[in-house]
């Protein structure tokens, strides 16, 4: 995901170059942009670091997340739910994040999953099968309390899942009662 940002903004520099655009304003530009909402959105909340990043998934998307956390957040509580939307075969690719996951790990990650919902839970029983600590919730306010109760302070939290997980509920909720 950062390499595609670097990407990203290298063509639009190189853009505006060709454009013979002041090279001043491409700078102010960039340094503007903000991601869609619910799209690696990082923010402080009390002690957590939350990353965002639940507007949609899907196992591409999902694996393209993943593996940017893991690499630089070794230590992270990832919480995931649903992938919607997948067909008959939703089960199957669930438990391919899962082994994605464990194909990603190296000595240095230090993780928790947390899933929220019937499908997710087959990401936690594979990564679990491999002796990662999990848990699984039903919905989102079960998720919420046994991160409050569990989940060290300092952490990085990373939220995952399909816009009709609303995940959002999480964030709101971590915050209305670290506040």
């Amino acid at each position: 995901m950062i390499t595609t940002s670097i990407e990203n903004s290298l063509a639009v520099i190189e853009a505006g170059l060709q454009l013979e655009m002041n090279p001043d304003n491409i700078r102010d530009g960039l340094k503007a942009y903000a991601p869609i909402e619910k799209r690696w959105q990082i923010e402080k909340v009390g002690e957590y670091q939350v990353i965002n990043d639940a507007y949609n998934a899907n196992p591409d998307s999902m694996k393209a997340a993943l593996s940017t956390v893991l690499e630089l957040y070794p230590k992270a509580t990832l919480v995931l739910g649903n992938m919607g939307e997948l067909g008959t075969d939703e089960e199957f690719y669930h438990q391919e994040i899962g082994n994605f996951i464990i194909s990603k790990l190296t000595e240095n990650n230090d993780i928790r999953v947390i899933t929220v919902g019937n499908l997710a839970k087959k990401i936690a029983e594979k990564v679990a099968e491999n002796g990662i600590p999990t848990a699984s919730f039903e919905n989102n306010c079960q998720a919420t309390r046994y991160i409050l109760e569990n989940v060290e302070k300092n952490s990085t939290i990373f939220l995952k899942a399909s816009r009709s997980m609303k995940f959002e509920e999480i964030l709101n909720k971590l915050k209305g009662e670290i506040s």
